[in-house]
């Protein structure tokens, strides 16, 4: 039997906005020097992906089209969507279903993308209004129903939808059962995991004793089941250093002009570097020598990834994730079923 297939992750955010405004992300919240108005052209995600395709000799390519921002405001995210399928396969979005104009909904949803996580933090509009701040639970539901509906009719099955639940202290219960309930009315998987403060230079600062940052953030960090200082000393406690990091080997994150991220959990450490002006090779190189790394490294937020979660982790995870969800029985909490991210 042949070794399986290695495979590369690219992140490529198709726009450079959002149409929410959440506590936990810096898109809405803090300036920043990224044009709001650039959109990735086909053009240049066909260079993106020739161009890694010949640097990566050989690797399976998965493509998420999205990571800061709302890929469904992309006017052509179908477009999209098909020329990644045309050159490498995969092609995962992640959406918060904040659209009200779905046109673009209905061509992406006929395009199949290999896979779409929607983004929720509740059912009913008072808790997830907490954290998706400007979003309309109400107009997401309709939006479920109507995707639900359209690929039953269209006879659209190579799509797998699944709704990525963020939990909190306190969006456990009732309030987790019924969105529960509702996604199995619908045929649509569901992945509940602990929600986490974003970017990852919000967390350092955190975990560093900046008690300023930690003071500004407060109203979202209590409201986490795990806070940056309280994954730093489980990740100090229980696992033993290593210097790898897994968000930034066989990975890239670029934006919409396909400029280049430190990595995709990073918001405002950049490269000073174009993905078709830079051999894959130099930016792997600047990434090595990025002075953030060692802060990121000190607090071990370069070894949390819940993708690759060791056991020893991922069993005092699911104990926090269960007692956030209410759920006494551990036998009964739910493991994460993604795949895609």
């Amino acid at each position: 039997m042949s070794a399986p297939q290695s495979r590369f992750v690219l992140i490529v955010d198709p726009v450079l906005g959002c149409n929410l405004k959440c506590p936990s992300c810096p898109v809405a919240n803090r300036p920043y020097s990224r044009p709001v108005k650039s959109v990735l052209t086909v053009e240049r995600l066909a260079q993106i992906l020739d161009k890694l395709i010949r640097e990566v000799d050989g690797m399976k390519i998965n493509t998420w089209l999205y990571n800061w921002t709302e890929p469904f405001l992309h006017p052509h995210l179908d477009e999209l969507v098909r020329l990644v399928k045309n050159k490498t396969g995969y092609v995962g979005l992640s959406s918060n279903l904040n659209i009200r104009k779905t046109d673009v909904l209905e061509r992406t949803l006929l395009a199949q993308p290999s896979g779409i996580k929607i983004s929720v933090s509740g059912f009913t509009q008072e808790i997830y209004g907490r954290s998706h701040v400007g979003g309309d639970i109400d107009l997401v539901k309709a939006n479920m129903r109507r995707i639900s509906d359209f690929m039953r009719a269209n006879g659209l099955t190579e799509t797998k939808i699944w709704v990525g639940y963020h939990v909190y202290n306190d969006n456990g219960g009732v309030e987790y059962l019924r969105m529960r309930d509702f996604c199995e009315e619908l045929g649509f998987a569901m992945d509940p995991y602990l929600a986490f403060l974003s970017p990852l230079e919000w967390s350092v600062e955190i975990a560093e004793g900046r008690a300023d940052v930690a003071e500004k953030l407060a109203d979202v960090v209590t409201r986490l089941p795990l806070g940056p200082t309280d994954v730093m000393q489980m990740m100090k406690a229980r696992l033993p250093y290593d210097r790898a990091c897994s968000w930034q080997k066989d990975m890239i994150a670029l934006d919409a002009d396909g400029n280049v991220d430190l990595c995709c959990r990073t918001f405002e450490q950049h490269l000073d570097a174009n993905f078709l002006e830079t051999s894959l090779e130099e930016i792997k190189d600047k990434q090595n020598r990025h002075f953030f790394c060692n802060r990121c490294r000190a607090v071990r937020g370069h070894q949390f990834d819940r993708f690759t979660t060791p056991p020893v982790i991922k069993s005092y995870q699911d104990d926090v994730l269960c007692k956030a969800l209410g759920i006494e029985d551990a036998s009964d909490c739910p493991v994460d079923k993604s795949a895609a991210g």
